[in-house]
């Protein structure tokens, strides 16, 4: 019996969870699996699974220690939650009597405050993506990506550059006025586009829907590629995605962190950014702009206002600066 198998199945059918969120969890169990039979054969059967109702705490311990010395502890303690979700599901349907995770408490995770970067950065790494001298991929991209986004050699045509660069500007302008998630940004159909009513319906994690007011800039960007620069790239005629890679299909996060790393290099931006950094500053600008936090919460889509609040740390941090340099008696 492949018990891994059933709890995924339960994750998807019964609890409803959206399809990254179940990948995500099929991830970490199956590391946790590969651990226990790599370093416990003996709690492998003769199928070839592993014998969940053999594993102990301390095995469990024992992983996350390991994985400890290469993740940080909001990935362990992500891990942990997979694990135990999994043998909370394993006794509930009664295929282990007793829930080895039970007396193992949730690591406390470390509250950072998160990456961001100025207006004025944001404002050169989607200039940077404007259409002048655009090289699709760089040496590091590879010919066979899973976007198909081959090199640009200088036999194609200027119009096939200029069409991938007004992509990508618009892809910028929108991810970071609109705050959305890189698999939102990717993903995003053209139903979600309003443009009479002037914003996006946003189909976020566990498939909660939201409304985000779409920017004037965005929407003459958004329009100019739609009208000029996607048609390069719908090869079938029919691709229900805004954004699409040379051989019409979806774009791909990979392929989205590529092009951010690319144009910070291009922008002289020395941060390593990276494509949660301009949702975070999204947020951040926001905040130190007057927008109240439940009105941030609201358009990043969190489920939970604690989720926001971080938010609010980096708020208080720029207001203590300004008081420091300003106040008299700072």
């Amino acid at each position: 019996m492949n018990e891994l198998k059933e709890f995924l199945d339960y994750l998807a059918l019964e609890r409803g969870l959206a399809v990254q969120t179940c990948s995500a969890y099929e991830t970490d169990l199956e590391g946790f699996l590969s651990y226990i039979k790599e370093h416990f054969p003996d709690k492998v059967n003769a199928n070839g699974f592993v014998a969940v109702e053999e594993i102990t705490a301390d095995e469990i311990l024992l992983y996350l220690e390991y994985i400890g010395r290469k993740f940080s502890d909001s990935t362990v303690a992500r891990k942990l939650v997979a694990i135990k979700g999994f043998f909370l599901f394993l006794v509930v349907e009664d295929i282990i009597k007793k829930n080895p995770v039970e007396v193992i408490s949730t690591r406390k995770r470390e509250r950072r405050l998160p990456h961001t970067i100025s207006e004025e950065d944001v404002e050169r790494l989607i200039n940077a993506a404007e259409p002048h001298a655009i090289q699709e991929e760089d040496a590091e991209a590879n010919a066979d990506d899973e976007d198909g986004e081959e090199a640009i050699d200088e036999s194609e045509s200027s119009p096939i550059q200029r069409a991938v660069s007004m992509r990508d500007v618009a892809m910028l302008e929108l991810f970071y006025s609109c705050g959305l998630r890189v698999s939102e940004l990717v993903t995003l159909p053209f139903s979600a586009l309003h443009f009479d009513e002037g914003f996006l319906r946003i189909r976020g994690k566990g498939s909660k829907v939201r409304i985000v007011p779409l920017g004037s800039n965005a929407e003459l960007l958004l329009k100019k590629y739609i009208e000029e620069a996607r048609p390069l790239f719908n090869k079938r005629d029919d691709a229900v995605y805004v954004f699409l890679n040379k051989r019409g299909n979806c774009m791909s996060r990979v392929t989205m962190w590529r092009l951010i790393k690319k144009y910070s290099a291009m922008a002289g931006i020395s941060a390593e950014v990276s494509p949660h950094w301009l949702r975070h500053s999204f947020a951040t600008h926001l905040l130190e702009h007057g927008a109240p936090i439940r009105v941030i919460q609201e358009l990043l889509g969190h489920a939970n206002i604690g989720t926001t609040q971080i938010y609010t740390h980096i708020d208080a941090k720029r207001l203590q600066n300004i008081h420091q340099q300003f106040h008299p008696r700072a």
